[in-house]
């Protein structure tokens, strides 16, 4: 198995016992970004959408993910299945064609 599958094949495992990003990284990436909640955010390699709920609990709601491991990005999908504007695309970011992307 390549490193880069290591936690796709334990995503369950993974979510429970991964910890949380700290309030301050999200206070500073929205700080320095200026984003505004309607922008539109591309997250690449998404895991197990920790940073995405982050982002979500900040009322940034425009997200496409893209995810590697297929597990993976079937929890995170089923994690935010709620959210429409929530997409988890499963592939790699070097093949990954655009699509999902939230139009305009």
């Amino acid at each position: 198995m390549e490193n880069k599958e290591t936690f796709n094949s334990i995503a369950n495992e993974y979510e429970k016992y991964r910890p949380t990003y700290p309030n301050e990284m999200y206070n500073d990436i929205f700080d320095y970004s200026n984003l505004d909640r309607e922008d539109k955010i591309l997250e690449i390699g998404c895991g197990t959408g920790q940073a995405t709920g982050g982002m979500i609990e900040r009322d940034y709601k425009q997200i496409t993910c893209i995810e590697y491991g297929d597990r993976l990005a079937q929890f995170t999908a089923e994690k935010f299945k709620s959210y429409e504007t929530i997409k988890v695309i499963h592939s790699s970011f070097e093949e990954w064609s655009g699509e999902g992307v939230l139009s305009s």
